[in-house]
């Protein structure tokens, strides 16, 4: 424990454990591996490494300092090449993309196996192995099941949450008032997060606030609280936290929120059900043994599907879950009860059941803009929710904690309408080399994500909210980086670390009504590889003073988040809405003054040197009174203005392979945000590479050389592979400048999961040992 440790001068190699833990932060399962050498073959690479630092810290008092730290880095080094001799691999040879798999593991990656803790409950003695694990030589099946069990399956609990809801479907009807079963413990595999993990590979928790501050020498005050349940002790993090830390730290500050303090989801939304375009909404509801959800979920699961393992159970439990065979499942049931839907009675529009979503098709999803799609006014609000909660209190079933409206009016009046304290947080650290500013800080991870794995955690991201949006009908366009980058290729830029979308305020609005605290899992077959069905689940949390327009303190100009809740990056989500009042001060514009200016005269720059200063000053502020006089400016609250006919008509576009929306004024928009960005064709250490339509890192690919030459890279060439046919598409689609939408533009493209690449790789590496010791 952790007072032990403390005598081995615990507090002496902080340093160590904090280069460690931005190493392997994350590695037991929470949604990201780290590198391979951290997984199967840990440890027969680590082995020699440790025995040898060990042993030198063990006399560090006789060992100068410079020594330990030269020590340090040749067993780093000695380790990595332990890692390439044992494995046969180097890292720049691991594969790239699910298709270099054998079609054996791709099958295997489909089935979703259920954790030790439910195999020994039915198999205490492991007796595992049968003709229905899917696997033609006997010996390697049991074997992949004990590697992949020992590994936490993101896609379980969403697939156990369905699979639970097609087996109450089997018993009677649709049930309107299901409400699934809900802890994180069983969504994010809490109890790793929590396990703080030395540079000697030795395991704690901590048991008290005290013990934290003391290890991390903090002298600040904590939102923390010590917690003793059946478990044992341990903490609890009540609110966030503005001050920076370290990334071990900040790792386990969010699991314990997330574990103790904050709210569940309301509902859980399976996005788009296989190929049906309806969305299945759940409300939730506490598990009755939170940190058991898991277990308690399969365990039931299980018993059912067995009948109540009068047949085999152990066929059940080798079987595993295959997410596209529950779909499939819970359609057929589905289609067998559409008759019942409508007939009982139950169901109410206003309330937050169990129910079916495709607005979409009922709204046909129409894009075309007004107006009043920008003008929400409060008073207006309130008084008709209002007058709706009074008609639905007249019935005689009426339930106020799962009316819309009712809940919409304990919002507004909660609300700080003066000074309105920061709603998001983000994850600060002190680390040097990472910034923690573009991850929430309730779902912090881990920050060692190079590019490209961030690149395709984002690309996941993307789909959901693309899908979402047409899903519910909102009227949403993306701005910022993210436009930017969709008009290089098509494609979010390697080096941007979130996402940027803009809708109407009408939208928002819907979204905080009905959306707000929403667990979405993309469970759609026309997005998804069969191996990627339930991979990420993100969270939609909308900022409670998102009704008030003006930008205030500045603590919260971003309206709303869809959060990865596996890794903590999220989207960006604000509102744009009409700017009802010419007289805002305009100095608080700051920077934005200069882009303000343009949006009212794009040729600004040239005519404030070429003309009389005061005149044309007036001139602009007759111009800005007309376009308000006619509601045709609008404004997010960070100010970025934009006129109607910058917006209006939203183009369809393809980007990262969906259908998205993109502003008709894209070229004004972006020349005044970025300053001829359109023509910059270098940031930082990358470079747009014309010929190839790819952001290409100059590690990879130096200035020097040529576009051609650059697919002499490995990385480089299976990058291009994988996009080349999507980004020459946009090539030849995208026109920028004459505002004509591709309604015949069709595209898709697949990026492969980080998490879902590197289960692969455990499973390719059981089955090459296993037929290696034959």
């Amino acid at each position: 424990m952790i007072s032990s440790l403390t005598h081995r001068s615990c507090k002496y190699n902080l340093n160590l454990d904090e280069q460690k833990q931005e190493r392997t932060a994350g590695i037991r399962g929470s949604g990201s591996f780290n590198s391979r050498q951290d997984g199967y073959h840990k440890n027969k690479a680590t082995s020699f490494a440790k025995r040898l630092l060990s042993s030198l810290l063990k006399y560090r008092i006789m060992v100068p300092g410079i020594i330990i730290i030269i020590s340090m880095a040749l067993t780093w080094f000695s380790r990595e090449l332990a890692i390439e001799l044992v494995t046969g691999k180097s890292k720049m040879e691991k594969q790239y993309s699910l298709n270099e798999f054998s079609n054996e593991i791709r099958q295997a990656l489909q089935t979703i196996h259920f954790p030790n803790k439910i195999i020994e409950h039915f198999n205490p003695d492991w007796t595992i192995g049968s003709s229905e694990d899917g696997w033609n030589d006997e010996s390697i099946g049991p074997s992949v099941l004990m590697s992949v069990s020992k590994v936490f399956d993101m896609r379980l609990a969403p697939a156990l949450s369905l699979a639970l809801f097609r087996q109450s479907l089997e018993k009677s009807h649709f049930d309107y008032d299901y409400k699934a079963p809900f802890s994180w413990y069983s969504w994010l595999d809490l109890d790793n997060r929590l396990t703080y993990e030395n540079y000697f590979e030795e395991t704690f928790n901590f048991s008290t606030c005290e013990t934290f501050k003391d290890y991390y020498k903090l002298s600040f005050r904590l939102p923390c609280t010590n917690i003793e349940s059946r478990h044992g002790k341990s903490i609890a993090f009540l609110s966030p936290i503005q001050e920076a830390f370290p990334v071990s730290a900040r790792r386990i500050i969010a699991a314990s929120y997330l574990a103790h303090s904050a709210p569940l989801p309301q509902r859980l939304l399976f996005l788009n059900v296989g190929d049906s375009h309806e969305s299945l909404s759940l409300p939730t509801i506490p598990c009755q043994n939170m940190r058991n959800c898991l277990l308690d979920m399969g365990l039931n699961y299980i018993n059912q599907e067995s009948n109540f393992c009068e047949n085999s159970c152990n066929v059940t439990v080798n079987k595993g879950l295959n997410f596209r065979d529950q779909i499939k499942s819970y359609l057929t049931l589905l289609d067998q009860l559409r008759l019942e839907f409508g007939n009982s009675g139950r169901f109410h529009s206003s309330y937050d059941q169990a129910r079916l979503i495709n607005d979409s098709k009922t709204h046909l999803y129409n894009t075309a803009l007004t107006k009043a799609n920008f003008i929400v006014e409060l008073p207006i609000l309130e008084k008709e929710a209002l007058q709706k909660v009074g008609e639905n209190m007249l019935s005689k079933l009426y339930d106020r904690n799962v009316d819309f409206d009712y809940r919409f009016l304990q919002m507004i009046s909660s609300m700080d309408r003066v000074n309105p304290p920061k709603y998001f947080y983000e994850a600060l650290l002190t680390s040097k080399t990472h910034e923690g500013g573009h991850y929430d800080w309730r779902f912090f991870n881990r920050a060692i994500y190079d590019d490209r794995e961030r690149n395709l955690i984002l690309h996941r991201i993307t789909k959901a909210w693309l899908t979402f949006a047409k899903q519910v009908g909102l009227k949403t366009w993306l701005m910022h980086g993210t436009l930017l980058g969709f008009h290089f290729n098509g494609m979010n830029m390697p080096f941007d670390n979130d996402l940027d979308v803009v809708m109407t305020m009408d939208s928002l609005l819907k979204l905080g009504r009905e959306y707000n605290q929403t667990l979405i899992i993309d469970t759609s077959i026309k997005h998804n590889m069969n191996e990627s069905l339930g991979i990420g689940s993100y969270l939609l949390d909308i900022n409670p003073s998102y009704l008030l327009r003006s930008k205030g303190n500045g603590q919260n100009t971003i309206d709303a988040r869809l959060i990865d809740t596996y890794t903590g990056l999220y989207i960006d989500i604000t509102a744009i809405a009409s700017t009802l009042d010419h007289k805002f001060n305009k100095r608080s514009l700051k920077h934005f003054q200069q882009e303000f200016n343009q949006m009212l005269d794009p040729n600004y720059e040239e005519r404030i040197i070429s003309m009389d200063t005061e005149n044309y000053g007036r001139s602009l502020d007759d111009k800005l009174k007309q376009l308000i006089n006619y509601k045709h400016v609008y404004n997010c609250k960070n100010n970025h203005f934009y006129q109607f006919s910058d917006i209006e008509p939203l183009r369809q576009v393809y980007f990262e392979g969906l259908e998205a929306y993109i502003p008709n004024g894209i070229e004004r928009i972006l020349n005044r945000e970025y300053n001829k960005a359109l023509r910059k064709f270098r940031y930082k250490n990358y470079i747009f590479r014309k010929q190839l339509r790819l952001w290409i890192s100059i590690e990879d690919c130096p200035a020097k050389i040529s576009d051609p030459e650059c697919l002499k890279n490995l990385k480089v060439e299976r990058e291009f592979n994988l996009t080349k046919d999507f980004t020459q598409l946009h090539q030849q689609s995208y026109r920028p400048f004459h505002g004509k939408n591709n309604e015949n533009l069709s595209s898709s493209i697949f990026k492969d999961d980080p998490w879902l690449l590197e289960l692969a790789e455990i499973i390719h590496s059981t089955i090459k040992e296993v037929k290696n010791w034959r």
